[in-house]
């Protein structure tokens, strides 16, 4: 589908409606019916949900499942993988106006990510790009012991983070709806940025009501959470869920980027990473 195909599409009411249609029991079982064949389409790794198959009576309680005790043991590194993806773009936050590479040859700012928030905390810092398909398990945890500081909404468009959106729109997940949480850990500061797409009907975050893609004007200010004190998270502690899948990224300020596992950003070949998985030494 052509950029300006694409263009025309509702896509934030169209990944609304189609959230309402993968969360509601339909006449005769339909709904189930549609579950099973969007795990036969999209091959999840059903043995490791926390219940069994018939306890999940839609596609949407199914994807947001949280995975049976032991599935993802946490290394003892400091710093963990939030979730199940595909580690794709990454590097050192090193350039004047902090870029981000998107894909090589097409970039963002830090600035533009963070919609208002001020990006200089994080010069000299890094970022982990991780992009999570419809088979990958969705929920998002914390990956340090950390304390919430604040979150944000920004509203935007809802294209889709596949690949040839990401070779073709600029400045993809700075334009599209996102949900911003921001922690202070271990004498550092990190921010996720958990990007909506296509056909997410909602991210939503497990420690106050702040929700992406809700039925807003796009052009409707940022939403806050400010807590009153900051909300600790226990490393591999529930975070946030994509109600569909999308993309995530890991801002880390200079002080996490020091203790990164050596050689991590010196790829850009995409790797899968695991919800537990060391990312610092």
């Amino acid at each position: 589908m052509s950029y300006r195909l694409l263009h025309l599409v509702p896509k934030n009411w169209l990944s609304r409606f189609v959230g309402r249609m993968v969360e509601r029991r339909w006449p005769l079982g339909l709904h189930r019916v549609i579950r099973d064949a969007l795990i036969r389409q999209f091959k999840p790794d059903v043995a490791e949900a926390e219940l069994p198959l018939d306890r999940y009576p839609t596609w949407q309680a199914f994807f947001t499942r949280r995975l049976r005790p032991g599935a993802r043991p946490l290394d003892p590194a400091a710093l963990v993988c939030p979730v199940d993806g595909m580690l794709t773009s990454r590097g050192w936050l090193a350039s004047p106006d902090l870029r981000l590479a998107q894909i090589k040859g097409v970039d963002y700012t830090l600035r533009d990510l963070l919609g208002g928030w001020d990006p200089e905390p994080y010069a000299g810092g890094a970022y982990l790009t991780v992009y999570l398909a419809p088979w990958n398990y969705h929920r998002i945890h914390a990956p340090a012991d950390a304390a919430v500081s604040r979150a944000r909404h920004v509203p935007g468009a809802l294209w889709p983070v596949n690949a040839w959106s990401v070779r073709s729109i600029a400045g993809l997940f700075a334009r599209n709806d996102r949900v911003l949480v921001e922690m202070e850990s271990g004498g550092g500061r990190m921010a996720l940025a958990l990007v909506g797409a296509t056909n997410v009907g909602r991210t939503t975050l497990a420690f106050c009501d702040l929700q992406g893609n809700i039925s807003r004007r796009a052009e409707d200010a940022s939403c806050d959470f400010v807590p009153s004190a900051p909300v600790p998270l226990a490393k591999g502690g529930d975070l946030a869920c994509f109600e569909m899948g999308s993309t995530i990224v890991l801002v880390l300020d200079a002080a996490w980027a020091g203790r990164l596992r050596p050689g991590l950003l010196d790829d850009s070949t995409p790797v899968p990473v695991r919800l537990g998985q060391g990312l610092s030494t």
